[in-house]
């Protein structure tokens, strides 16, 4: 398990995904992040569920300051934890298959993003 304190210790690190944002986009059918970013609707909330070490999310926080973004993922902390230099940007933890007893229960979101996520997920 990590923090997002850890995670983001120096904000202009390059995360330990190689997989920067724009490559994220052009998967979700963006020419690139500023598409993607102007396609968010004004204060928006969204989240990226299974978010790991990306830096996705916080690429988004970074050009929209008024959208709320959540990094999602099973190695979060569990209580939500805000971004240390974004304060639109949070990362909790909690496993997408039991969303009711995470802290995203019951929230809302205009957008949801998961694209790595999907190959982790088996039927049992």
């Amino acid at each position: 398990m990590y923090s997002i304190s850890e995670q983001y210790a120096d904000p202009n690190a390059y995360f330990m995904t190689k997989r920067p944002g724009f490559i994220l986009a052009r998967r979700y059918g963006f020419a690139g992040m500023r598409e993607l970013v102007a396609d968010i609707p004004a204060n928006a909330h969204v989240i990226d569920v299974g978010a790991g070490r990306s830096n996705f999310a916080s690429s988004i926080a970074k050009k929209r300051p008024d959208v709320t973004c959540v990094q999602f993922d099973l190695r979060y902390p569990v209580e939500p934890e805000t971004h240390p230099f974004l304060p639109n940007l949070e990362a909790i933890g909690g496993n997408i298959l039991d969303v009711q007893s995470s802290a995203i229960a019951g929230r809302q979101f205009q957008r949801v993003y998961s694209y790595w996520l999907l190959g982790h997920l088996m039927k049992k």
